[in-house]
Formats: C-alpha cells, structure tokens, sequence
C-alpha cells in the first residue's frame, strides 16, 4: 500500500507518515523510487506497539477521519 493509503491506518498524516518513514519507526519497502507498506508488517507494527490492540488502533483511525 502507498504512504496515502497507510498513513490513515495508523491516523497520521502523510507528512508524519514520511517522517516515520525517514527515521525508520515504520516498516516499509523501498519499490521503484516509491515508498510501499505491505499490510502484514504494518499489522505486526501495530501488535507491538505499547498499550495499543491493531484493532484499537484501526477503530481509533477510523473516529479521526469522521472528524
């Protein structure tokens, strides 16, 4: 998936989504000049975050972008 598409998974902006990406707090490919994410590392991210369910988080992202 693209930094457009992942960074409403994770409730972020695409701006902090690049940031992530620069740091390396984010798992992500390198493909053809593009940034990509494949959806079963970013859930891996998402189940060792600290304090955080994937599905806390989903439901998390979900009410922001309502908002």
């Amino acid at each position: 998936m693209s930094v457009d598409a992942a960074a409403p998974s994770l409730g972020v902006t695409t701006h902090t989504m690049y940031g992530r990406v620069y740091r390396r707090l984010v798992p992500y490919r390198p493909w053809g000049g593009r940034i990509v994410f494949l959806r079963r590392e970013l859930m891996e991210y998402f189940q060792n975050l600290p304090g955080c369910k994937p599905e806390e988080a989903l439901n998390n992202a979900k009410l922001r972008a309502r908002e």
